[in-house]
């Protein structure tokens, strides 16, 4: 199990940075690569969450009522969030 978290830890960090890139150099939401990693994001959250929606929800309430205070105790930028659910919520679409 631990070498299983592990594993996510590092799909997350690379993916995070994958993010941070095109988000700074302004790659819209809706273009292809960024759609890619948006498909990415949910899968891992599926992943993390087990498909359970409820397990989901309760993050995205976290994160709405919490995000910049744990963001800035993990040193990371919520601009990154917001940016990838942008190009989610193209993908629900």
């Amino acid at each position: 199990m631990k070498k299983e978290f592990a594993l996510g830890e590092v799909d997350w960090q690379e993916l995070i940075e994958q993010v941070r890139v095109e988000m700074e150099k302004g790659t819209d939401p809706t273009s292809e690569s960024v759609q890619l990693l948006a498909r990415r994001w949910r899968n891992l959250i599926e992943e993390f969450t087990g498909g359970n929606p409820e397990i989901e929800k309760s993050l995205n309430t976290m994160y709405q009522q919490e995000g910049s205070e744990v963001a800035s105790r993990n040193s990371f930028d919520t601009r990154i969030c917001d940016y990838i659910c942008k190009a989610i919520t193209v993908l629900k679409n």
